[in-house]
């Protein structure tokens, strides 16, 4: 919800373009330097308390959002960590809740218990998004984020009621040598894949959506419920494909496709997505227009009532039914009639 909405937020609330995009930035960072905080945090007081903390930073944010008007206050919210601008794994929650799953799961359904954690994450991204078309002006969008702040009150509550299962032996800090070789090349994958990642981040391409293409909360919200169904399901395929042909073939095939169709987009004047926004366009203006025909039947397309026609086009055809035309010459006659002959246009004068 968040990710789609906190640019026409921003927006709404009088920040230019530019300062929409330094809160995004700040929250990207503050996101990234929670999760390592998260994680060392964890080893000391354990993991429950500090999913609670993760879930009251989320309450402050989303309450921060709720009321706050100045740039000041939207600065806290994005030092928090938990705009969430990017998507499920980033952040404070991702960084504890993935070592507790990988250490509670048994080797072998592993890749399975992963791919349902995502499955639920993405479920429940896509409910967001639903929630999101919702906000078509500011006071409902303040009204959603005090329900962002309800989830992470909800959510602190939650983490303090797991049993003691979610907690993992408390060990050293301390990495081997045969574990940084390990964790080295994989860091730096992530890494530069992350880079590409934060271009192409979830309140970033909300926002470009609705500067470059005029997205309404309404399609845009819509548009990244059916992004998030689609996801949810290649989260499932992915966890058994996993367990087929191995991570990090599983990897590769799948990132190389979206990599291709990603290098593409800007070699075409029209790409898919802007056909498939277009195309959703014209079937919302269709409906508009038909809704509008129903209850103005002598409605036209060029009428004030109906967008994409002139006003004055309208006016003249739509602003009264027309008569016969034999009523029309009769009441042209009988008004200009009562006009001087000198004063008359040339193509009504006798």
């Amino acid at each position: 919800m968040s990710a789609v909405l906190i640019g026409l937020h921003l927006e709404r609330l009088g920040l230019s373009a530019g300062g929409i995009g330094l809160i995004l930035t700040i929250a990207l960072l503050s996101a990234a330097v929670t999760g390592l905080a998260a994680a060392n945090l964890s080893s000391r007081i354990g993991r429950r308390y500090t999913l609670a903390l993760a879930g009251i930073l989320m309450a402050v944010t989303g309450a921060d959002l709720a009321v706050a008007s100045s740039p000041v206050l939207i600065g806290i919210a994005a030092i928090t960590g938990m705009l969430g601008t990017a998507s499920i794994d980033l952040g404070a929650y991702a960084s504890v809740e993935q070592a507790s799953l990988a250490e509670s799961a048994e080797p072998r359904p592993r890749n399975l218990a992963f791919a349902r954690y995502s499955l639920t994450g993405g479920l429940a991204t896509a409910a967001g998004a639903a929630l999101a078309a919702t906000a078509t002006d500011l006071p409902r969008g303040r009204l959603l984020f005090g329900g962002y702040a309800l989830v992470g009150a909800v959510t602190a509550t939650l983490a303090l009621l797991l049993s003691a299962r979610a907690e993992g032996p408390v060990s050293s800090a301390s990495l081997s040598a045969a574990q940084v070789r390990v964790l080295a090349p994989l860091s730096a994958l992530f890494a530069v894949d992350a880079v590409g990642g934060g271009l192409v981040a979830n309140a970033v391409i909300a926002y470009w959506l609705h500067v470059r293409f005029g997205a309404s909360a309404a399609a845009l919200g819509s548009t990244f419920t059916a992004i998030a169904l689609l996801q949810s399901a290649s989260y499932e395929v992915s966890g058994r494909l996993a367990n087929r042909i191995g991570l990090i073939r599983t990897m590769v095939f799948t990132h190389v496709p979206s990599n291709v169709l990603r290098l593409r987009r800007p070699a075409r004047r029209t790409s898919w997505s802007r056909r498939l926004y277009r195309a959703g366009s014209r079937i919302g203006a269709g409906r508009r227009t038909t809704d509008l025909r129903r209850r103005h039947p002598g409605g036209r397309p060029g009428s004030p009532l109906l967008p994409g026609g002139r006003p004055e086009t309208g006016l003249r055809r739509n602003a009264v039914p027309r008569l016969p035309q034999p009523a029309r010459r009769t009441r042209n006659r009988r008004v200009t009639s009562r006009v001087p002959s000198g004063r008359r246009p040339p193509s009504i004068r006798s």
